[in-house]
Parts: C-alpha cells; structure tokens; sequence
C-alpha cells in the first residue's frame, strides 16, 4: 500500500529545480581516516552517488580498520524557488526522487507530508525483519511571506546493524539549514546516532531568539500599558504620549495586535509535542539498538546525553509558555481598556453632534409648519383666480394676513405660533413678560428661581421665532412669484409699500 501510494503521490507532483550537494561523514576506528566532505552535486552524477559508484565508491581501508558510523546526503540548503515548499512539489525530477527514495530506503510518506503545517514529526521502523532501518520524519513549512514559501525538511533512514545513516535535507534561506548542517560536520564522531542531526536543528530552532522574542514583546506591553492606563514602569521618552499630551489611539491599536502575534510566535505547546516525539524515537532506538555492541560504547553516553538536553528544552518551554500566558492576559486587560476609551469618546462626539444639529430640527419643523400654509394657499389660487373682479389686483397685503405675520404684534402671529405647537401665552412669556405678571405690588420678584426659569425659556422660545421669522421671509419671496404667475398682486404698489421683500 505505502509504495503505491508513493508513486500515486509523485505522479501528481510537480518538480522544481534547485541547487544539491552532497554531505559525506565516515568515522573509523582510526580516527585518523575519518573523513567529511560537502560538494556540489551535478544531476547526472546523482545516480552514482546514490549507488557508490564512479566517484563516489567507498576508498578501501587498511587491514584492521573498521567504519563505525556513517552518513550520506543530498542537501539543498538554499532552496529559492518560489514553490519549492508548496505542498505537491518536490526539488528533484520525478524519475530521480523515486530513486532517491528507494535506494536510500527513506520513508513513502514522506512525500505524503509536503503539506504538513507546523513543526512535523515522525518516527518508526521499517517491515525489514534481517534488516531493520529506523525512518525519520522532521520538517516545518509555512505559506508564502513576499512571494516565497519557507521552511525546512529532513528525511533519514538509520541502518541499526550498519551504523549507516541516509538522508535528504532541504531548507530555504530563512531557515537554519546552513548552520545545522556546518554543526552537524564538527560532530562527526557522534554521527552514529540516528537522532544527531534532528536535536541539532531543534535546537538552533529553538535558540536564544525565542526567549529574546518574548521579552521584547513584555518590554512592549509596558509602553502600551503606560499609553492605555498610565502605568509608569517605563522612561518617559519611551512613551506614546507626545509633548502636548495628545496620544494616537489608532497607532496603539495596530501596536496592540502586532504585539499579541509576536507572542504567539513559536507556540511552546506545539514543540513541547515535538519533544514528546523525540523521546518516543528515542526509546525505539534505544530498544533496537542497546543489545549491539556499538551501543555499550560512545553511544550510550550521547544517548543520555541528548535526552537530557531534551529534558532541558522542555524546561525552558515550560517557562516561556508560562510567561506568554501572563503577556497575553496583560494584553487583553489593556485591548479591552482602550475599546472603553474609545467607545466613551465616541458617545461624547454623538452627543455633541446632537446638540450641534438640535438648531437645525428647529428650522426643519418651521419649514413643515409654512409649507402648511404655502400649500393652502395653492390650492386655493384657481378658486381665488375664476372669482376675482375684471380689472383689479389684489394687494399682496392680503395673502400676508392668510398666512400670518412675523411679528408679535401682529395678530396673525398666534396663528403662526399655534401652529408650531406654542400657546398664545408662550409667545408672550417667548418675548418677556408683560409689565406687573409675575411681580409684585411694589415691581419686587416674587421667586428668582422663576425668573431664571422664564428667562431661559425666553432665549429657547426667541431663537425658535427668529428661526420662524426667516423662514417666512423666504416663504413670502416664493409665494411673490405664485401670485404673479396668476395676476393677483398688484406689484407696483405692492413693490412701493414692502421694497425690503423684494430680491
């Protein structure tokens, strides 16, 4: 099943070009002759170095010169093709991976993985009973950052009878590869253990850089907290706050949410999984492995050595986990704090934008009241035009006393003021009080709270009329040429008695 799939999987895969070389590490039981080499590996030398053959034939040893360990890859450190880690892609021709796999008897599924997200780990043996090989999976990859994917992959098969490891490595320019790969050479006594090259690059993956990361991130939150919530933990020149006092809420926003994803970088938990892995491989090769007679040497040490290094990445991990759960709290305290600054600041420019347009309802309800009239009015010019007298005009005197005057004096005004909804003694309290109402014998207050009311009232209900009086003013302009229109104003007259009406 795992060989069909296999090829099933590499038909529908596209190959992409790359750079390859090749990494060769053979330690001896002189160390004397061990030997590390890294070359260039052309395409068409790909098979020889796959079958050991033509340049790349073992050199023959002197008489009692054993190998006790070995590795052999194909390395492509600085993969720069824009798919190379698009899942369904491979670095190598169809035809050569398939070889690839086969000869150096690493795992099917490893092409099955290309689209594993996150760090990726797996381990187990193979169904070879005389010969048993230890397969290892390890990669990481993510999408597309500037048009590029990223990441890195490590395929390996350990022969545990042989000591020989195998294996395919493949990184791009942001990865580590380069470096693991320049460690992995200064170690080549320890090249027998299958798991080396796996702890190397978790380690490098897991450096300095993570912890640096996390505190840089606290180091921000306090800025934040000082803008948010005037925490003062921080020097001054450091704050968000500028000379005049001001702060830009939309910068801390943005700084909020850009802090929150670096804390989330490299999430403790997924590796601490990884380092489940580890040990599990760990413990097959240990089982497999303790019975030989490599294993009582050199091995074992490095063996106990590298769990304990494991147990020390899990430590670590432990306490960054523990330290961006409290960032993250913080950062949810002060995220919720500035949605309440702004969500008060916005109500306060609501109100203050309905009290800036309460002026303006005042001219709309005016403007209602005198179309009342104005329709009235023209309704009624075809009855008013069939019964008018040959030969005479009407003065537009009159159509002044139909629709009411403007001026408190006037009598229409009630009209006018009963049609905004205002009693006739509003109006008058509207322009004062009359002499004696609300006075006493001798003119005295009879309460100063009433008068402050009344005098309020007043400037309320006197900038309402003068919003009236406007009003009609341009109602009258409109209805001059309604009345002309129809021949029932008398505009020489009319123009000499009320000149100021006319624009």
């Amino acid at each position: 099943m795992d060989d069909y799939m296999f090829r099933e999987y590499v038909k529908q895969s596209k190959p992409v070009a790359e750079a390859t070389s090749y990494l060769e590490i053979f330690s001896y039981s002189d160390p004397t002759l061990n030997t590390v080499k890294e070359e260039p590996l052309p395409n068409d030398e790909l098979e020889n170095f796959l079958h050991q053959e033509g340049p790349f034939q073992p050199p023959i040893l002197p008489t009692g010169v054993t190998r006790i360990a070995g590795l052999r890859m194909i390395l492509q450190q600085n993969a720069s093709h824009p798919e190379t880690f698009s899942p369904q892609y491979i670095s190598l021709k169809q035809r050569a991976y398939v070889s690839m796999v086969e000869t150096m008897r690493l795992p099917y599924r490893g092409i099955e993985s290309t689209s594993a997200v996150g760090p990726f780990f797996w381990a187990a043996f193979d169904q070879d009973e005389e010969r048993p090989h230890l397969q290892i999976l390890f990669r990481k990859s993510d999408v597309r950052k500037k048009g590029l994917t990223r990441g890195w992959e490590l395929m390996l098969s350990h022969d545990m009878r042989g000591g020989m490891t195998m294996g395919y490595c493949k990184g791009t320019p942001s990865s580590d590869i380069v470096e693991c790969v320049r460690h992995l050479k200064a170690c080549a006594l320890q090249i027998g253990h299958p798991m080396l090259l796996p702890t190397i690059i978790f380690s490098h993956d897991m450096s300095s850089k993570t912890d640096i990361k996390q505190r840089e991130a606290r180091d921000w939150l306090r800025k934040l907290e000082h803008a948010v919530s005037m925490r003062q933990e921080i020097d001054d020149k450091e704050s968000y706050v500028d000379q005049d006092g001001l702060v830009d809420f939309d910068l801390i926003n943005r700084h909020l949410v850009e802090c929150h994803s670096q804390v989330l970088w490299k999430r403790p938990k997924a590796y601490m999984q990884i380092l489940q892995s580890f040990d599990e491989a760990m413990e097959l090769f240990k089982s497999s492995a303790e019975g030989g007679e490599r294993w009582q040497g050199e091995l074992k040490k490095l063996n106990a050595s590298m769990l304990s290094r494991h147990e020390f990445y899990r430590k670590k991990l432990q306490g960054i986990d523990s330290y961006a759960y409290t960032t993250l709290q913080r950062l949810a305290i002060q995220r919720s704090a500035l949605y309440n600054i702004i969500a008060q600041r916005e109500s306060k420019l609501n109100f203050q934008m309905a009290e800036d347009n309460r002026p303006a309802w005042g001219v709309v309800s005016a403007r209602r009241v005198l179309g009342v009239h104005v329709l009235y009015v023209v309704l009624q010019l075809p009855e008013w035009s069939g019964g008018c007298q040959p030969g005479r005009a009407y003065c537009f005197r009159e159509f002044l006393d139909i629709l009411g005057g403007d001026c408190p004096s006037d009598p229409n005004y009630s009209g006018v003021m009963a049609l905004l909804g205002k009693t006739e003694g509003e109006a008058v309290r509207a322009g004062g009080s009359p002499p004696g109402e609300g006075r006493g014998v001798d003119g005295d207050s009879d309460s100063g709270a009433d008068e402050k009311k009344n005098h309020e009232q007043g400037r309320y209900m006197g900038y309402q009329e003068g919003l009236v009086a406007v009003v009609i003013g341009t109602t009258r302009r409109v209805m001059i040429m309604i009345f002309m229109r129809y021949g029932l104003v008398d505009m020489n007259g009319w123009i000499a008695k009320f000149p100021i009406l006319v624009v």
